[in-house]
């Protein structure tokens, strides 16, 4: 199976317009003598930045998965992986060990890899035996454990 790499370009759109709109409305309410909407406006462009930072890219192939944006590299293997968890929203968690892997929902994923993207991913879950159990916190998107140090 050759390298599939998935961008999150979505949210990189979704972080790069948040910043735009709050940045704009930040500036107006300074400019009103408004400094405590003000602030509350900077915090959320700041919000912004940090999920435009944040909007990396997947790459999978028959080895492992990995993620890789501007504030850094995890990644974990195929046979590390012991159990997965998905939530309504269809954000998929990679467990094994004390590691924890979170892959994006396929809603935000390019339109021209999703088919193939959830067929492999599917795949490999399927190789290994592992059915994805519905859990209410796998939308909690935080990692564990899987961080490259490069």
């Amino acid at each position: 199976m050759p390298q599939l790499r998935i961008d999150m370009h979505s949210y990189r759109w979704v972080g790069h317009g948040t910043v735009a709109f709050f940045s704009v409305c930040c500036v107006g309410a300074a400019a009103s003598a408004q400094y405590w909407p003000s602030v509350v406006f900077a915090i959320f462009a700041f919000v912004g930045l940090y999920i435009g930072l944040g909007a990396g890219s997947f790459t999978t192939n028959s080895e492992g998965i990995a993620y890789e944006s501007h504030l850094g590299k995890w990644r974990i293997l195929w046979t590390e992986i012991t159990s997965a968890e998905h939530s309504a929203l269809g954000t998929l968690v990679l467990r094994g060990g004390n590691k924890r892997f979170v892959l994006s929902p396929p809603t935000w994923w390019p339109r021209s890899l999703r088919p193939e993207a959830i067929r492999f991913v599917s795949e490999q879950l399927t190789v290994r035996q592992i059915t994805p159990q519905l859990s209410k916190t796998a939308d909690y998107k935080w990692m564990k454990n899987t961080r490259v140090v490069s």
